[in-house]
């Protein structure tokens, strides 16, 4: 009678565990498949620098997270109806592409702070399950990992997301994601953020091929016709660190991705990289 009640017992946890990982990798692909349905944000609900910045608001004066607010707030003014989504993170990843994607040159400058905020995001995924270089901290690093107690490092984006994401791996990943969307279209600033942030990283590192790409697309945006000698002697100089010769990208993939590149064909590197 005792066994029974001891496996009895041991088999309420076990199933709550089993259920309990089941709900949450539900939810882990519920959120992965959740997507911008109820809104459209083209047509007369495009959101536009020009409408949601107008100059008199005086927006870059505040901080980052104020002027986020400022924006969405100006939105939903102008569109009662999306106050509903407004909270709603899939929504507002959509409404950040479609601002971002569809800014004037002169105005990506004026969305740098929602880049940062993703920038950040990664930043901090990466402190909080750094590992140790101490030698003496190492090795109770290396037994949490195999307790499960901590993140084993693995490459949670490479061009395309990586498998099995749990809900923080997910939603840090898809941040560098929207980050490599805006970079592939060709501004200059993300190009460059996403590859300072690329270097050094256990959790997050471009495919050869894929950084290949943007060094490519860093060299054409820093020989733009409009900018002076000297500021692109300085951005050749900022720049160097990333250029670097990637000796893993062999020949053939290279002129593949040369190709591509005078294409302006991105997906057609995206779509025959490897997995992370």
């Amino acid at each position: 009678m005792c066994w029974n009640v001891v496996f009895f017992k041991y088999f309420k946890v076990i199933t709550f565990i089993l259920v309990t990982g089941l709900f949450t990798s539900f939810g882990v692909v519920l959120a992965q498949t959740e997507g911008s349905k109820g809104w459209d944000f083209s047509g007369e609900q495009q959101p536009s620098f020009d409408l949601l910045w107008p100059y008199e608001d005086r927006i870059a004066g505040y901080l980052c997270p104020v002027q986020i607010k400022k924006i969405y707030d100006n939105y939903v003014v102008q569109n009662p109806a999306f106050r509903p989504h407004l909270n709603n993170e899939s929504m507002r990843r959509e409404f950040r592409r479609s601002l971002l994607l569809g800014a004037k040159e002169g105005e990506r400058y004026l969305g740098s702070c929602f880049e940062d905020m993703l920038a950040e995001r990664i930043r901090t995924f990466r402190l909080e399950n750094r590992v140790s270089e101490d030698p003496l901290v190492l090795p109770f690093h290396y037994l949490l990992e195999v307790i499960g107690w901590k993140r084993k490092p693995r490459n949670l984006y490479c061009g395309v997301l990586a498998n099995n994401l749990d809900e923080e791996e997910f939603e840090t990943a898809l941040a560098l994601e929207e980050l490599t969307e805006y970079a592939f279209a060709e501004n200059r600033y993300v190009t460059w953020l996403v590859l300072w942030q690329d270097r050094d990283t256990k959790f997050f590192r471009y495919n050869p091929d894929i950084r290949y790409y943007f060094q490519l697309l860093l060299k054409k945006l820093g020989r733009a016709e409009w900018l002076e000698p000297e500021t692109k002697r300085e951005i050749e100089e900022t720049n160097a660190p990333l250029m670097l010769p990637l000796e893993e990208l062999s020949s053939q993939r290279r002129k593949f991705v040369e190709y591509a590149f005078e294409r302006g064909d991105y997906k057609a590197v995206l779509e025959t990289t490897d997995p992370c």
